[in-house]
């Protein structure tokens, strides 16, 4: 199965990233270069307040000759709230809040909540929806324990890391996460998962802005008139 080709499987990819999996643990010295790049740019996660994006989605699929291109924008407070739009005007809109995410569909008046189990919502609560956070909310101990790395590289400023989750229960058919960030600011630049099936979805970010204040009405949708489905996490 394709984990690209429904809005809930891009949905599980997207939030793949803030959820407790194993991605990175057991690293072999032989396999990857220095990784003190990748340290710091973890660190730097606990310094984001709030962060705001513009990105273009290449999705690439084995049963087309072409790749999907569409663009869009993403709000982040990390732990608490975040929106993400895909497509101009937005297909796809899903806003995250501490107790429950909503895929909403604008064009087909549908909507689809997921209630968190947890009422604080902890590390589950998808803090960088848009894939601007990595587990271990800042530390690197705990990342390293989460995540194994598959490959590095630190080429003309540009810091290149491939990782794949250990729990294959939630890896779905992905062989590989790449993320590429700057290695002195670390400022992100790409985010790109593989499958299986040789299908792929790349996220290259851009205007990336840090630390600003965010409307709070940001993260509210009047779903009057929509369809809604609700599904406990």
């Amino acid at each position: 199965m394709n984990p690209f080709a429904s809005p809930k499987g891009l949905l599980f990819l997207i939030i793949l990233l803030t959820m407790s999996v194993n991605l990175l643990g057991d690293t072999q010295k032989d396999s990857v270069g220095d990784i003190s790049p990748l340290r710091t740019m973890i660190a730097l996660q606990k310094s984001i307040h709030t962060l705001s994006a513009d990105f273009s989605q290449s999705r690439s699929l084995k049963t087309l000759r072409d790749p999907i291109i569409s663009h869009g924008k993403l709000w982040i407070q990390p732990q608490q709230f975040f929106r993400w739009e895909l497509g101009t005007p937005p297909k796809t809109i899903v806003i995250g809040t501490p107790t429950e995410t909503t895929v909403i569909q604008p064009f087909k008046k549908t909507a689809s909540k997921k209630i968190r189990s947890s009422p604080t919502g902890g590390t589950d609560t998808c803090e960088a929806f848009g894939m601007m956070s990595l587990p271990g909310n800042g530390d690197f101990d705990d990342f390293q324990r989460e995540v194994r790395i598959l490959k590095t590289e630190n080429s003309a400023g540009i810091f290149h890391v491939e990782f794949i989750p250990k729990n294959i229960e939630q890896v779905r058919g992905l062989t590989a996460i790449r993320l590429d960030f700057n290695s002195q600011t670390g400022q992100w630049i790409r985010l790109e998962f593989l499958t299986r099936d040789g299908s792929s979805i790349r996220n290259d970010f851009t205007d990336i802005k840090i630390n600003q204040t965010l409307d709070p009405h940001l993260f509210e949708y009047n779903l009057t008139g929509f369809r809604i489905s609700d599904e406990k996490k």
